[in-house]
């Protein structure tokens, strides 16, 4: 059984320090690595173990082990969202490329599944996976909530809900008593100690990190304390535009005060019926550098430079946000790397300015990698986009495929299931055009509105959705990206089965993860194998997280059925390697699958705790980030499940060995008798008649061992077969 080839890893860390004293602000985590391999996309999975025995390793008692130093040195974490390993190079990113050189580079790193940015941020938060800190994201369903985005306006919580947005964070904390993350947070156990915290950046996982509000937060929303956004603003600088809605109308803004974290719009190529994508040939530059630049430069100049925070986190959002759009092999993508190196680049002069480059720690993760949308270019070769429009087949062109919307699969497919995903009608030019160019869903035209809404509306896939009262068939979908949740309101099992049955046999979905209430179905993963069910008693019978009696809040319930969906890790578009299958959302990169891609990111680490000219072989993971960060304020996070990276520190506790490392993979009995269906076909009715029916999951993992003998378990990639 070989596990693959890790591509350079990443890393993502929570943020906190001193309560109340004075609020500081969140600074630097990004991603650095050096270019590695490309990931063994090997299609080998192990032989079925029947016993399939609990896949993850047990946790072991926590609060055990050396006791971290007494003083605490300063440390900010800055991260680059959507950061690939891979994407490093000394052109783009000189500034990331020397702090690696000079500081550790983590060669394994690990973000946890799914690979999402809400999922990782509640990960660098708490030093948690899902099963312990209870919080899925990005999207997730939770009914019983309500309340109001960031921008003032009421949330239809009967849909499954982004939660980007820390009015939307707050809400669903309210629902959940105050516990929607379950354990205690790296800024939390920090404010208590006395430390200073600022967070700054990306509205929804920066928040995240001091939901609380015990420290300085900028959001691309919002500025905490009031206090603080007061000061700013009478200090003549511009405000995120929706400041006042989170203060009751306070302050108001100057009316030239613009909209600072506005991104860039989007330069887009039209396919025939005008339906548009972006142009994945346009070098006119990233989204969101300007956002980034103000974001940083109120950190720098107004928190940094005045306040001192012993602890703090930057969350800023590219090159994620030109990824999604032009996917990561575009000229735009590695623009906007280069914007963020730049971002580096100011916040290590502005270290040295101040004195305190030789003092602080500063740590570059992203929170996941990230992968291309497309499908097979056996089926859906790509195209050649010249002057803005789209022409004809190119071996060298650009992918319109990889787009799948799950509700309207099953809808088409009569399984006997209501499938709802909370969204209207919608188009996307990457839903797949064949190879005589026709596309997979028909595009179409509402004349009334009837099913649309608005009359004369172009769609490829209706309306689904939610309804106000739930038929009892009822599946509701929370699509994510590489991965979507199922959720079965009615907790029957039977139709679990049904509708994992149903995804095994379209070829767009890869492994499948199913919650132990349900039993064990062929070809399928329990959750708790890579710790995304709610363990001990924190989880009711239906998986939910409440933490009152039944019936007096609303619970938030852990899916009955996660699915990544299907990839190549080998197959390039533009200048990088990695595809995958996706929800309907018309972009061209994206993330959150089982794609050793998009799990290997980035971590980097450089400053007076950290060894020097380093390269960490072993497995690390976003789960690791909180704990080491605390060891370094001298704290302890006795509830995490990660570890203290010991091994990249240059003064390690006496009696720290060197871990031990095993891989293996897991892989339950097969599925057998299945009909596959190729996705060049809506309705199922191309088959893949290649193929006898046969499905096999394998997931690669690796165990590291410590020397106090707890096992740390990293997953690899969690590949499907179809034979």
């Amino acid at each position: 059984m070989r596990p693959p080839h890790p591509i350079r890893a990443g890393f993502r860390l929570p943020a906190a320090l001193r309560p109340l004293a004075g609020a500081a602000l969140a600074l630097l985590l990004g991603a650095c690595a050096a270019p590695g391999p490309a990931p063994d996309d090997s299609d080998t999975p192990a032989t079925p173990d029947p016993s399939f025995a609990p896949p993850a390793p047990p946790p072991a008692p926590r609060d055990t082990g050396p006791r971290p130093p007494a003083q605490a040195t300063r440390t900010i974490v800055f991260v680059w969202d959507g950061l690939r390993p891979d994407a490093i190079n000394a052109d783009d990113a000189p500034n990331l490329v020397a702090l690696r050189d000079r500081g550790v580079w983590f060669a394994d790193h690990h973000a946890t599944f799914p690979t999402l940015t809400m999922i990782n941020a509640a990960s660098l938060a708490t030093g948690s996976y899902p099963a312990g800190n209870g919080f899925w994201g990005n999207t997730l369903w939770a009914p019983g909530a309500s309340g109001t985005d960031a921008a003032g306006r009421p949330i239809d919580f009967r849909q499954p809900v982004f939660t980007e947005d820390w009015a939307v964070l707050d809400a669903l904390d309210r629902a959940a008593n105050g516990r929607l993350l379950r354990v205690p947070t790296l800024f939390e156990i920090a404010q208590q100690a006395g430390l200073r915290t600022a967070v700054v950046g990306k509205s929804g996982p920066a928040f995240l990190q001091d939901r609380k509000r015990g420290g300085i937060v900028i959001d691309e929303n919002a500025v905490f304390p009031l206090e603080l956004a007061e000061q700013l603003r009478r200090a003549g600088l511009a405000l995120p535009r929706n400041t006042p809605i989170a203060h009751g109308g306070q302050p108001a803004l100057s009316p030239d005060n613009g909209n600072p974290t506005a991104q860039a719009p989007v330069v887009t190529v039209t396919q025939r019926g005008g339906i548009a994508s972006a142009d994945p040939t346009d070098s006119s530059g990233p989204r969101a550098t300007e956002a980034n630049k103000a974001l940083l430069k109120l950190y720098l100049d107004r928190v940094l430079g005045v306040r001192a925070p012993d602890l703090s986190l930057i969350w800023l959002r590219e090159p994620d946000s030109t990824e999604h759009s032009y996917g990561p092999g575009s000229a735009n993508a590695r623009l906007a790397l280069r914007a963020q190196d730049e971002r580096l680049g100011e916040l290590l002069a502005k270290l040295g300015e101040l004195g305190l480059a030789t003092t602080t720690n500063v740590i570059v993760v992203s929170d996941h990698g990230h992968s291309s949308v497309a499908g097979s270019p056996a089926l859906f070769p790509p195209r050649a986009i010249v002057g803005g429009k789209l022409d004809g087949i190119a071996a060298d062109g650009w992918p319109v495929s990889g787009e799948a919307r799950t509700a309207d699969l099953i809808a088409r497919a009569r399984l006997g299931i209501a499938a709802f995903d909370g969204a209207g009608c919608m188009t996307s030019a990457m839903a797949g055009q064949r190879r005589n160019g026709s596309n997979v869903y028909p595009l179409l035209f509402d004349a009334t509105g009837a099913l649309c809404g608005q009359p004369r509306t172009p769609y490829q896939t209706r309306s689904y959705r939610v309804p106000a009262s739930l038929p009892p068939n009822a599946v509701v979908i929370a699509a994510n990206g590489g991965a979507e949740y199922f959720y079965v309101p009615s907790g029957d099992s039977a139709l679990v089965r049904k509708l994992a049955s149903f995804l095994q046999t379209r070829e767009e979905y890869g492994a499948l993860f199913v919650a132990a209430r349900h039993g064990k179905l062929p070809g399928t993963l329990p959750m708790s194998a890579v710790r995304l069910e709610a363990e001990g008693d924190a989880a009711n019978a239906d998986g939910s997280t409440a933490t009152a009696p039944r019936g007096t809040q609303p619970a938030l319930r852990t899916p009955d059925l996660v699915a990544s969906f299907d990839y190549d890790a080998s197959a390039r578009v533009g200048s990088l390697p990695g595809s995958i299958n996706a929800s309907f959302f018309n972009s061209r990169g994206m993330h959150g699958s089982f794609s050793p891609v998009d799990v290997h990111n980035t971590l980097v680490a450089a400053g007076p705790s950290f060894r020097a000219g380093t390269v960490v072989q072993q497995p690390s993971g976003n789960v690791d980030v909180a704990p080491t960060v605390a060891w370094l304020l001298g704290l302890r996070m006795p509830r995490a499940d990660g570890r203290v990276l010991f091994e990249a520190l240059a003064r390690p506790p006496s009696g720290v060995g060197a871990p031990g490392v095993t891989a293996g993979t897991l892989a339950p009995p097969p599925a057998t008798g299945l009909r596959f269906a190729l996705p060049t076909s809506a309705d199922g009715a191309d088959l893949d008649r290649a193929k006898t029916g046969r499905h096999e999951t394998g997931l690669s993992y690796k165990d590291l061992k410590q020397s106090d003998g707890r096992v740390l378990r990293y997953f690899d990639q969690a590949k499907v077969l179809r034979k």
